[in-house]
């Protein structure tokens, strides 16, 4: 669905990372105001057998939300609820780290049993998401591409999640984006096994999060050496950029595509090929380490960057991939929204 090098094993570390430190600032809230906002947020919600609850239709800029509030949840109105029914596939001993039984730091007090009623029972989004607890909850934007369409939204949220059992869970959305919407889905799926659709997706990350993407292009002028560079966004990890003259008359031959790879051990990338079986050049960036709190050590970074000829990018323009070997090897995913942008720069060079 979009370029996303982050295995299984790199999601869970994160998550892990992001639970201890909510634990660590939440003497920092204050408690009088997230309890109100829970009340009313989650009166689904159960730990053993359903509360008494209910999901009404609220007027807000998005027919898509709804509200949680202090009823009588039951099946009809669970049936009532818009949009599409999904099956939680993944294994059930990571319910817990796509999913949280309270959208507070609370969660870590409830065991795994309490999860039991999100397996194997059919559920809907919401489109109800959390207030954001702490200042560690960052917007984290990202851009993906859903069926064609590139869309922009804060992943770093917690979503309300309403199971037929009437049971309230909230979906934990920063995660491996392909694992909903990609061809490799293992989280959840929609129960008529019709295609992920950018509607959908709004019902997962909330209707007023998710917006059309409009693709951005800096260009940098240098009088003194007399050059320019032309780049995009820097999305998911990755941009594409190309140099020309500072007057802007010749047009590149090669686009670099810019990214930054995480590993959990050094890989040293040295060489690349792109997906018509074509060596390309490789440039060594950047090297980084982060995060070594972890459960699984450090993560460690490698900045490349890997020319391809402008023509190959043309003949290309819905997205092509290139793979970079060194003790390691990893596959860069190259989207459309990052192309089209910088050939529409490029063809305005005469």
């Amino acid at each position: 669905m979009c370029f996303y090098y982050r295995e299984e094993f790199e999601e869970i570390n994160f998550i892990t990372m992001l639970n201890s430190i909510s634990l660590k600032i939440i003497k920092m809230i204050n408690k009088f105001l997230v309890l109100v906002l829970v009340f009313v947020l989650t009166g689904c919600q159960v730990t053993g057998t359903a509360n008494k609850s209910v999901i009404n239709k609220t007027k807000t800029s998005s027919s898509l939300v709804t509200k949680i509030d202090d009823s009588q949840c039951s099946a009809e109105v669970y049936a009532a609820i818009a949009g599409p029914e999904f099956s939680y596939i993944g294994k059930d001993k990571y319910l817990k780290l796509y999913f949280n039984v309270v959208s507070d730091s609370s969660n870590y007090k409830y065991t795994d049993a309490d999860y039991l009623p999100l397996s194997g029972l059919k559920f809907k989004f919401t489109g109800t998401l959390a207030p954001k607890e702490f200042k560690s909850q960052n917007p984290y934007k990202k851009v993906i591409t859903i069926d064609g369409v590139p869309v922009e939204f804060d992943s770093n949220i917690k979503s309300a999640v309403i199971t037929e059992s009437c049971h309230t869970y909230w979906f934990s959305g920063h995660i491996n984006y392909d694992y909903i919407t990609g061809e490799s889905a293992g989280i959840f799926e929609k129960i008529d096994k019709t295609k992920f659709t950018v509607e959908d997706f709004k019902y997962v990350y909330g209707p007023d999060n998710v917006k059309p993407y409009a693709p951005k292009v800096k260009i940098d002028v240098d009088k003194f050496a007399k050059t320019a560079t032309i780049s995009t966004e820097y999305q998911d990890s990755l941009m594409l950029r190309a140099w020309t003259d500072s007057g802007l008359s010749k047009k590149p031959k090669e686009i670099q595509i810019y990214t930054e790879i995480m590993l959990l051990d050094w890989a040293h990338f040295d060489r690349a090929i792109s997906d018509d079986g074509n060596k390309r050049a490789l440039v060594r960036i950047d090297t980084d380490v982060r995060n070594c709190g972890g459960v699984l050590g450090c993560q460690v970074y490698e900045t490349v960057g890997v020319s391809v000829p402008l023509g190959y990018v043309e003949k290309n323009v819905e997205g092509f991939e290139v793979q970079v070997y060194g003790q390691q090897k990893k596959v860069i995913k190259v989207p459309k929204y990052q192309i089209t942008s910088i050939l529409e720069a490029i063809n305005k060079i005469k």
